[in-house]
């Protein structure tokens, strides 16, 4: 294919992945962060679960400085914003021998996009889509001094059109991306490969999937790592998972990192369970009225509800982009 036609046509692919992002002057709202598109609202809740180490500095930074790029917008808060946490959970034990707390918020609204969930506001919010595909918590004000960006609605792209993830709720912060490369060169699906060493494996699609398969009766939020085994010998050969050159053998290392996640009005409830470092929690929707916390029996707690005990996924990346060529859209 000539220079010429290939870069017709990735440009032509490049300006279907969503139209905010090459929008021309005249066609973007005065106000775009408030500029609402009409779409029934469709979520009972949205799930925030960050460290408290961080949650406690988020909370104080809820002023954020940023802001619309026309004048007169609001001011942009992230999460969690002014919303306490609903309840604290263990995880496990610091390096240092101190509880390891995640914060987790839910947020639960109404089919009139009320949030019921109390705010340190002290003004009614509401939960909306706008013109940039954010999904926001905006006093039910005309012109209100700040709002909060809760994550990016998420319909697919042209490297990842699976309805088996999308729509979803995503979340850069925690290591999500909504764009494909070139648009995006960084985060979890992205078709290179990536390093989950700072954000983990598990993210909006894997919760997504999760949440649509009808006959998954719970949400796993583990991030499923390896690490290096420095109690078994080092391996001289064979099909075990190990490093090169050095051969060191690796292990399952499952963590619990932040991520967001939702429920639909349509969807069953789902209990939230994830494995950090081997131990097993209940965050959210937990069976039989139990109240969110430590799992002593995974296997124990899954064979009294009638459900098979979690695994870990055959491929971690499973959802990553697809590796899209211009020529493939070329009719």
């Amino acid at each position: 294919m000539k220079t010429s036609v290939f870069a017709a046509c990735l440009l032509a692919v490049l300006c279907t992945v969503t139209s905010t992002v090459f929008a021309r002057p005249e066609d973007v709202p005065e106000i775009p962060s408030m500029a609402w598109i009409d779409r029934p609202w469709e979520y009972r809740y949205l799930l925030y679960v960050d460290e408290t180490r961080t949650f406690g500095r988020h909370r104080k930074e809820q002023d954020s400085r940023e802001g619309d790029s026309k004048e007169g917008g609001p001011r942009i808060a992230r999460m969690p914003g002014p919303f306490a946490a609903n309840w604290l959970v263990q995880r496990g034990l610091d390096y240092k021998g101190n509880p390891d707390l995640l914060a987790v918020v839910r947020l639960d609204i109404k089919k009139d996009r009320t949030i019921t969930t109390p705010n340190d506001w002290g003004v009614e919010l509401k939960a909306r889509l706008n013109w940039y595909e954010y999904i926001v918590l905006a006093p039910n004000q005309l012109k209100p001094e700040k709002i909060i960006k809760f994550g990016d609605f998420f319909m697919g792209s042209f490297a990842a059109s699976d309805t088996a993830y999308s729509p979803s709720i995503c979340n850069l912060s925690f290591g999500d991306n909504v764009l494909p490369a070139p648009l995006e060169q960084s985060g979890r699906y992205v078709e290179k490969d990536y390093d989950p060493i700072s954000h983990g494996y598990f993210g909006c699609r894997e919760w997504t999937a999760q949440l649509y398969e009808p006959e998954r009766p719970y949400i796993d939020v583990s991030s499923y790592e390896y690490e290096v085994d420095y109690d078994k010998p080092i391996l001289k050969s064979g099909s075990r998972k190990g490093s090169p050159p050095f051969k060191k053998p690796l292990t399952w290392a499952p963590e619990i990192k932040p991520f967001i996640g939702f429920s639909r009005f349509e969807d069953a409830p789902k209990p939230v369970i994830g494995n950090h470092l081997g131990q097993w929690v209940c965050l959210n929707d937990c069976p039989n009225g139990e109240s969110p916390g430590q799992i002593a029996d995974i296997k124990q707690w899954a064979s009294k509800q009638g459900w098979p005990a979690p695994k870990p996924p055959k491929d971690v990346r499973a959802f990553k982009d697809k590796k899209v060529k211009a020529e493939d859209f070329v009719d």
